[in-house]
C-alpha cells in the first residue's frame, strides 16, 4: 500500500507540474502577444455590438435609482461623459444606449411600449432625425432585444465586455489567423481607431490626432447628397408625421415618467445647412411647442455654446465633462420632475 501511495502522489505531482507549466507557457504567450499589439499603437475597447447594447437596454429597471436614459447617435455616445454623471448624480442611473449613426425614435418607441419603465428619457436628434422615415432605424436593435436576447447571452456579453476593456487581442481583428495574413502581407494591419468604449458604453473620440476639416467636409456632403435625394417635406407636414412620437412621450409621461428632446451642438457649415433646410423656427420650435413638449436646442446653453467642435459635428473627448456638467445643469433646471 505505501508503494502505491508514493507512486499515486509522485504521478499528481509531476501531472500537477506539468499543468502549472502549461499555464505559466499559455500566460507568457498572451502576455506577449497582447503587448505586441499594444507596442503598435492600439489600445483594449469594448466591440459595440446588438449583444452589448442590449445588456444595457436590461439596465433601465431601476428600483433605488432613478433611471437616466440617453438616447441618440454619435454625439451622444462620444459626448456624454457617464463616468462623470455617476459621480455627481447619485440619484440617478445614467444609461446609454445611443447608437454610432442612426436615429433612435425606435428606442423611444419600445420605452413607451414598455410599461416597466418609468425615468427620464434623454432624446438626442435634430429636426432631420426628426422625419418619418427616421423612425425606425433602431428596429433591428429592439427587436433583437425582445425576441433573441437570453439571461444566458446577457451573461455572455458582459463578462466579454469585462475582458475586452483590458485586452486588445480579444478583438477579433487581432486573431491568430488575421495576425498571420498581416504577418503575411496578404491584408493590411487595421487602421487605428480614434474612438473606444468602456463596459458602461462610455465612449470617446480623439478629433486631434486626426484630420477633423476632411470629416467635416464628409460630414456636410452626406447632409447635401441625402437632401438632394430626398427633400425636406413642408413644416406643416413634417410636423403633422410626428404625432405619433408625441403620443409616446404622453404614454411615458403618463407613469410618471420624463421625456426631454435635445438637438446636439453643430457648427460651420454643418449648422448653415441645418438651418437652411430646417430653420428652427419653422421646424424644431414649432415641434416642441405645438405638442407641448420638453426640449432644448443645446447651444443655447452657454457652456456648450463654447465647445469647440473640430469636426463642425463632435466634440473632443476632453470635452466630455463640460458638455455633460452643463447638459445635466439645464435638466436639474428646467425640466426633474422628481
Amino acid at each position: 500500500m505505501r508503494l502505491f501511495t508514493s507512486s499515486s502522489e509522485k504521478s499528481f505531482g509531476v501531472w500537477l507540474l506539468s499543468l502549472l507549466s502549461v499555464f505559466l507557457i499559455v500566460g507568457t504567450a498572451l502576455v506577449f502577444y497582447e503587448r505586441m499589439w499594444r507596442d503598435k499603437g492600439y489600445v483594449a475597447s469594448v466591440q459595440d455590438t446588438k449583444q452589448f447594447w442590449s445588456v444595457h437596454r436590461a439596465l433601465i429597471y431601476s428600483n433605488s435609482k432613478i433611471p437616466l436614459v440617453f438616447l441618440g447617435a454619435s454625439r451622444t455616445l462620444y459626448g456624454i461623459d457617464m463616468n462623470w454623471l455617476k459621480r455627481n448624480a447619485p440619484k440617478y442611473a445614467p444609461i446609454m444606449l445611443a447608437v454610432n449613426g442612426h436615429y433612435p425614435l425606435a428606442i423611444l418607441k419600445d420605452l413607451a411600449d414598455d410599461e416597466r419603465f418609468k425615468g427620464i428619457v434623454m432624446v438626442d436628434v435634430d429636426s432631420r432625425g426628426l422625419r418619418t422615415y427616421h423612425h425606425f432605424m433602431l428596429q433591428s436593435y429592439v427587436d433583437y432585444y425582445h425576441q433573441e436576447f437570453t439571461p444566458n447571452k446577457w451573461l455572455h456579453h458582459f463578462l466579454l465586455a469585462k475582458l475586452q476593456s483590458k485586452l486588445v487581442f480579444l478583438d477579433q481583428k487581432f486573431s491568430l489567423l488575421n495576425a498571420a495574413k498581416y504577418n503575411l502581407g496578404q491584408a493590411p494591419y487595421p487602421v487605428i481607431l480614434n474612438t473606444w468604449m468602456d463596459t458602461q458604453r462610455n465612449s470617446g473620440v480623439d478629433l486631434l490626432s486626426v484630420d477633423a476639416s476632411a470629416l467635416a467636409n464628409w460630414f456636410a456632403e452626406l447632409v447635401e447628397e441625402d437632401m438632394r435625394q430626398s427633400p425636406p417635406e413642408s413644416a406643416a407636414d413634417w410636423l403633422h408625421g410626428l404625432s405619433e412620437v408625441a403620443g409616446w412621450v404622453r404614454r411615458i409621461e403618463s407613469r410618471g415618467g420624463k421625456v426631454i428632446f435635445y438637438a446636439p451642438p453643430v457648427s460651420g457649415r454643418l449648422h448653415e445647412l441645418e438651418q437652411h433646410f430646417y430653420p428652427r423656427e419653422q421646424y424644431w420650435d414649432v415641434f416642441l411647442s405645438h405638442y407641448a413638449l420638453n426640449g432644448l436646442v443645446t447651444t443655447d446653453i452657454p457652456l456648450v455654446a463654447s465647445i469647440p467642435l473640430p469636426d463642425e459635428s463632435h466634440m473632443h473627448f476632453a470635452d466630455k465633462e463640460q458638455y455633460t456638467r452643463a447638459l445635466f445643469a439645464w435638466i436639474s433646471t428646467h425640466a426633474d420632475p422628481f
